[in-house]
């Protein structure tokens, strides 16, 4: 009878300690999970840092490191060409290269990091006709 009891008291606690440590694993999987890396966001910008009448700087921010692209073109509905610096830190910055004078270009820019990508919405510039002084 004593072995008995005593055979049902451990079983009582090896049951009674499995909802703990599940809760433990639930735990440890949570704190893995907090661990990730951020996904990657656009924090600032992009702005036009320059104009010219043959190339524009767009520049930007994000609150992780990621590539640098800008996806551009004359319609906006058809971003062709394709500008990008090396890998990129907090700060992106992107020359583009000959643009023509005196014509309205749409973009969007894009950071990627580890599948994650943050993109910003189509803006627009206007380039500088040749006999114009460029803006900053």
């Amino acid at each position: 009878m004593r072995r008995l009891f005593l055979a049902a008291a451990i079983a009582t606690s090896l049951v009674m300690s499995i909802p703990s440590q599940a809760q433990s694993s639930s735990k440890n999987a949570q704190s893995v999970k907090s661990d990730a890396a951020p996904a990657i966001k656009i924090t600032h910008g992009p702005t036009v840092e320059f104009a010219g009448s043959d190339r524009a700087i767009v520049a930007w921010s994000t609150n992780v490191s990621g590539a640098t692209i800008v996806h551009y073109g004359t319609d906006e509905n058809n971003l062709t060409g394709k500008a990008m610096a090396p890998w990129g830190a907090l700060t992106h910055r992107v020359t583009l290269k000959n643009l023509q004078p005196n014509t309205t270009y749409f973009f969007k820019v894009d950071s990627t990091e580890n599948g994650s990508a943050g993109s910003s919405t189509v803006q627009k510039f206007q380039t500088k006709d040749r006999n114009q002084s460029a803006s900053n």
